[in-house]
């Protein structure tokens, strides 16, 4: 897991997730951390056939989704949230870059 001063330092790559496959993308945008003026990491911009892709693929899950019993779905959400809690102090760091906020506000926020 890494540290907050390795997030500080870590050479972040985002990718498009379609249908559980990355996709990069020949434009990208980068983001400003608002507090410090730092340029944060590259993000891929989704093409028009990625948004495409997106849909239906997202038309497709949600059949199975639909089918779900609602168990299951509590299971799998509790194991998202459980995900979720296991990299708080990432998720807070990367939220607190991204929007300025301070972490402990962003903290408060996801428990």
């Amino acid at each position: 897991m890494s540290t907050q001063t390795d997030l500080e330092t870590e050479a972040w790559r985002f990718v498009n997730t379609i249908n559980g496959t990355s996709r990069g993308g020949d434009i990208s945008h980068q983001g400003i951390d608002p507090s410090t003026k730092k340029k944060l990491w590259d993000v891929p911009i989704a093409t028009e056939d990625d948004l495409e892709d997106a849909v239906v693929a997202a038309q497709a899950s949600f059949k199975t989704w639909s089918r779900t019993s609602w168990q299951s779905r509590q299971e799998i959400l509790v194991r998202m949230s459980q995900v979720l809690a296991d990299h708080r102090n990432e998720m807070s760091k990367i939220l607190t870059m991204e929007c300025g906020k301070p972490v402990s506000r962003i903290t408060r926020i996801m428990i």
